[in-house]
């Protein structure tokens, strides 16, 4: 003869292995889709490359621009007429009116891959304001004798200001794109809130 506790426990215990089960395809999904997209960003480019100019040890590319959303990373075009340069990169971010210094980035050169967009995370991340003006320096600090340039583009850009290197003009605007929003959280928020209600139902 059944024990009635029995019975009465068997749907319990089927249900709460179901949810275990569920719970573990929600964390086994999450880290194979949703977790390598957290990084990930919306970005846009305010100039494109099509020249570069050399930065010899100690100068400074600087860049004044107009931004109205937030500024969390700044990505730069660099071209190597070289050797790999060594050393570190260091770009800071200052309001353009005030002269404050907003954020700053120090990367290493032995990692520049050229012609394409090299990523720099803001410390801190800069919150946007219509119509705010930027100045952009960026100050390689060589170790070996080979060196980098940064693009830019063919004269200088429609609407945009002139790009100057340790105070001479070139004809051009610095290459730059900036990441202003990140998608990462809104993807988890969102992952997370279909597998509750699933769980639920």
């Amino acid at each position: 003869m059944k024990n009635p506790k029995q019975k009465k426990h068997t749907p319990l215990l089927a249900a709460l292995a179901t949810l275990i089960v569920l719970l573990a395809a929600v964390v086994l999904l999450w880290l194979a889709e949703v977790r390598p997209q957290v990084t990930k960003g919306r970005s846009e480019i305010i100039t494109d490359f099509l020249r570069a100019e050399l930065i010899h040890d100690g100068e400074t590319a600087e860049q004044v621009f107009t931004y109205d959303k937030d500024l969390l990373t700044i990505g730069l075009e660099f071209y190597l007429p070289g050797e790999q340069p060594s050393g570190a990169l260091e770009v800071v971010l200052y309001d353009a009116d005030t002269g404050a210094e907003l954020s700053r980035s120090v990367g290493t050169m032995d990692y520049i891959v050229p012609d394409q967009y090299t990523t720099l995370g803001l410390d801190p991340a800069v919150t946007g304001r219509e119509g705010r003006r930027y100045r952009l320096t960026v100050t390689p600090h060589y170790t070996t004798d080979a060196i980098l340039a940064v693009g830019h583009s063919d004269g200088v850009a429609l609407w945009k200001e002139q790009m100057s290197v340790s105070g001479r003009a070139v004809d051009g605007t610095m290459a730059m794109q900036i990441t202003y929003q990140r998608i990462g959280g809104y993807l988890t928020r969102f992952f997370l809130l279909v597998a509750g209600l699933a769980a639920v139902i």
